[in-house]
């Protein structure tokens, strides 16, 4: 966000939830809502079958009419990114594929989990991706909490630097120094995105781009306004807004992510249910009890 002009992806984009019903289906009509707010919150775009749509958990016939839903309700409001990472190069390629005739374009990969690839092993894989998906734009995603998986600033400068389509980072790492590599050393044009809401201000404040956000699945249109107010230059605005809001995005990760905001998400009628599919299981009474008291005066 300094005079380079528009990036691909630059803004919020909202990490979506996938509610489920008391049966435990797909909560379409919930889900519908949930897009309507995003769109009238005038966030930059959706991410669709990530984490926080707890898509291991999806079919992928779910998978198919989620996205299906989205693009109904959504495309020409903004970008849609589908997470089509796994932790095998033919199925993470079969799952781009899908994505693509399902009329998305833009990826969300994942680095892969569980089997822990070497650095050599990383830039295969997207290399992989990258050269056969070569109208579509990838964004790489490096969220070693989940992953186990340690992506190295030097292996994304490499991936950037040899790919055109690949065109930005999400990084959930914590380590802003690998943000700041990025933005000294990143192709022109190559878009910084946080995965930490308590981290978006520091993130713009060094230069990224915006944020891949969980929060703004709850409170939307306050998460564009700290992006806004900082666009603007507007800093002492933006700090304000961000730091009235800090603990709340902190309450939303006390507990594995979507647990927290899906419990938030129904008490402020977002969502019909909060319910999760196994093996993610409710909020905590100890901190039902405590965000009940915190946030909402019960």
């Amino acid at each position: 966000m300094d005079g380079e002009g528009i990036k691909p992806f630059s803004g919020v984009f909202t990490a979506l939830v996938t509610p489920f019903l008391v049966g435990g289906e797909v909560d379409y009509p919930s889900l519908i809502r949930l897009i309507d707010q995003q769109k009238g919150a005038k966030v930059s775009g959706l991410v669709v079958l990530g984490t926080t749509g707890e898509t291991p958990t999806l079919t992928i016939a779910e998978q198919e009419r989620v996205v299906a839903t989205v693009v109904e309700h959504y495309q020409g409001e903004g970008e849609i990114i589908i997470g089509t990472g796994t932790n095998s190069t033919a199925s993470t390629l079969e799952s781009c594929q899908r994505a693509v005739s399902w009329g998305v374009k833009d990826f969300l990969i994942a680095t892969p989990y569980y089997n822990k690839p070497k650095q050599d092993g990383l830039f295969a894989h997207y290399s992989a991706v990258a050269e056969q998906f070569t109208d579509c734009r990838i964004v790489l995603y490096d969220v070693p909490g989940r992953t186990a998986c340690h992506f190295a600033a030097e292996t994304v400068l490499a991936l950037q630097a040899k790919y055109q389509n690949i065109v930005a980072v999400k990084d959930a790492s914590g380590d802003l120094t690998k943000m700041n590599i990025y933005k000294k050393q990143a192709k022109p044009g190559f878009s910084l995105l946080s995965g930490d809401d308590p981290l978006l201000l520091p993130t713009l404040e060094m230069g990224g781009d915006g944020i891949v956000s969980v929060a703004s699945n709850l409170i939307p249109a306050e998460i564009v306004q700290v992006y806004n107010c900082f666009a603007k230059g507007e800093l002492a605005s933006a700090s304000k807004l961000f730091e009235q809001k800090l603990s709340l995005y902190q309450a939303l990760f006390k507990e594995s992510n979507p647990i927290p905001v899906k419990w938030f998400m129904n008490k402020n009628k977002i969502i019909a249910h909060n319910i999760l599919r196994l093996p993610l299981t409710p909020l905590s009474e100890e901190l039902v009890t405590q965000y009940s008291k915190e946030f909402l005066g019960e």
